[in-house]
């Protein structure tokens, strides 16, 4: 979806920048999550669906 490591979303998670819930010694991140980061990213993208 996003296209980035698994350690760039571990960073956004941590930071607070995504939503991230925390599943044993692994992270979840809800799809509403990350279509919120996104289009918090870039405004002018809109949410098809």
């Amino acid at each position: 979806m996003m296209r980035v490591s698994k350690m760039t979303v571990y960073r956004l998670v941590q930071s607070g920048a995504i939503h991230g819930i925390r599943f044993g010694r692994s992270y979840r991140v809800p799809e509403d999550a990350v279509q919120q980061y996104l289009d918090a990213m870039n405004p002018e993208r809109r949410s098809v669906g």
